[in-house]
């Protein structure tokens, strides 16, 4: 009867479909769900802005500590979860990294990661950057501002610094009084390595550079999984992570990778929230807050 024909095709159409997904299933292996992986990169990410920008505000007037940075970072990021909510990105979906592609990404981040804070420089002189900016946030760590009173020499300027030799290149004065300096450059960078130092001492001020490298990768690939097939993301990954110029950056005190992490994150953000409009059109606001942020690393 033509009933049963119709029924046999739908029940051969079902089989078929079924075992297709089965199929694709076995190709791709076991996925993690997308939605833990973004809201761990955005707390991370939030949380490294709101401490950052925290402390960089804190600095400019001149009042930054452990317990001050602490207590406004934390609001700060607190404020930006909030407005990010805990709902999942909307918009069109894409497919799940497969897991074994996010273990090996880890792994790269990880190995990366460990390798540079073995191999971290030491810069002493504060002749020009990276020196600069082991200035700026030894300074910063132990005096809380970025007015370096006593200019070079005198005391207590840069000369005071255990460790470091202050050298005139890389310091301005202030409204032509050689014994109030400003190091030069953005201070984004050395807020950061402050931050290290309240926490770990010189071990969390050395590692710092790394640190940010670490999760700069973790925010291009986070990135890159939103453009691009999973096996090309990890090696996009890898080749960042082994190229000469990055690892020059990492181990040493340099501004680009802390650059690079707050412009990966913000595109990542921001493509996430322009598929959460406008249900949540709160999360533009978290991507531009940390897009803004670029702007004091360099």
């Amino acid at each position: 009867p033509s009933w049963w024909k119709y029924r046999r095709r739908s029940v051969g159409e079902t089989v078929k479909e079924h075992m297709s997904e089965r199929l694709v299933k076995r190709e791709r292996g076991a996925v993690i769900p997308s939605g833990r992986r973004v809201r761990a990169m955005v707390v991370l990410v939030t949380g490294f802005v709101a401490v950052s920008m925290a402390g960089l505000t804190l600095a400019i007037a001149g009042v930054a500590g452990p317990l001050q940075v602490g207590v406004v970072g934390l609001a700060l990021w607190a404020a930006l979860l909030v407005l990010w909510g805990r709902a999942p990105v909307s918009g069109p979906a894409r497919p799940d990294p497969r897991t074994w592609v996010l273990v090996a990404g880890l792994l790269v981040i990880a190995v990366s990661g460990a390798a540079n804070v073995r191999h971290q420089g030491l810069y002493v002189l504060t002749n020009r950057d990276p020196g600069i900016y082991v200035a700026g946030g030894r300074w910063m760590a132990e005096h809380g501002n970025l007015v370096v009173d006593g200019g070079v020499e005198a005391v207590p300027g840069l000369d005071s610094l255990d460790g470091l030799v202050a050298a005139g290149a890389g310091q301005t004065e202030t409204d032509g009084d050689p014994n109030r300096i400003q190091i030069q450059g953005a201070h984004l960078f050395p807020t950061v390595l402050a931050v290290g130092e309240w926490v770990a001492g010189d071990v969390g001020f050395g590692a710092a550079p790394a640190v940010v490298g670490a999760l700069a990768l973790a925010a291009f690939v986070w990135l890159a999984l939103k453009l691009l097939p999973d096996w090309a993301a990890l090696a996009a990954t890898v080749a960042l992570a082994v190229d000469f110029a990055w690892i020059y950056t990492v181990r040493s005190y340099l501004s680009e990778p802390t650059l690079l992490l707050v412009s990966f994150a913000a595109a990542a953000l921001l493509l996430d929230a322009v598929a959460s409009w406008p249900p949540r059109p709160t999360r533009l606001a978290v991507a531009g807050f940390v897009a803004g942020t670029a702007l004091t690393a360099r």
